[in-house]
């Protein structure tokens, strides 16, 4: 995951905290359905954005011009929602093994709680009003963003074994020390990549 992408998720759990803030001072204050949408809004495409990021960010990796334009266009610029199954939907056309895994590490409380926030903005956008309230919303932000940490997880795993594969390689058949520190240094990056919490 990108600073940017932590950035992100970071200004957005420091705005719901504010709206919270404001919501206890003034709970029956007009702004407040007003709030607690736009609290449906930020959250959600937060999600949304950082979720097609992890994708995107790994696929341009050694990918050409031509690669890298058609991945904005159909991951990055599309209008898929971060509805658990449009994941899983997205995981399966590029990785079987990363869907699986997907599937099997993210909990279940998690997923639940993304389609609510999903489906909450579905409501809104269909111009239909709502009755979850901000700490609603702040609990599947934060379940959202324990997916989020799942999904980057496994494609940062899925790298740091081709990595250490690669390492192994070297290791046999190549006798410049050299060659093999780089490698080495790659590897433990992306372990510790792997490792380090986010959130």
């Amino acid at each position: 995951m990108t600073g940017n992408n932590v950035q992100s998720i970071q200004d957005c759990q420091s705005e719901l905290t504010n709206i919270k803030t404001f919501i206890a001072n003034d709970p029956l204050g007009s702004m407040v359905k007003y709030l607690v949408s736009y609290s449906v809004i930020k959250s959600c495409g937060t999600i949304e954005l950082v979720f097609k990021d992890i994708i995107y960010n790994h696929l341009i990796q050694h990918a050409n011009q031509e690669a890298i334009a058609y991945f904005s266009k159909n991951i990055k610029e599309s209008s898929t929602n971060p509805k658990i199954d449009n994941i899983c939907t997205l995981l399966k056309q590029i990785n079987i093994n990363w869907n699986a895994s997907f599937k099997k590490a993210a909990a279940d409380v998690d997923k639940r709680s993304l389609n609510s926030l999903v489906e909450l903005r579905n409501q809104l956008a269909h111009g239909n009003s709502i009755t979850s309230s901000i700490d609603d919303i702040i609990k599947y932000f934060a379940c959202g963003c324990n997916i989020l940490q799942v999904l980057d997880s496994i494609i940062t795993k899925k790298a740091w074994i081709s990595g250490f594969f690669i390492f192994v390689l070297f290791t046999i058949f190549c006798n410049h020390a050299f060659i093999k520190f780089f490698i080495l240094i790659y590897c433990i990056g992306n372990f510790i990549m792997a490792i380090y919490p986010l959130f």
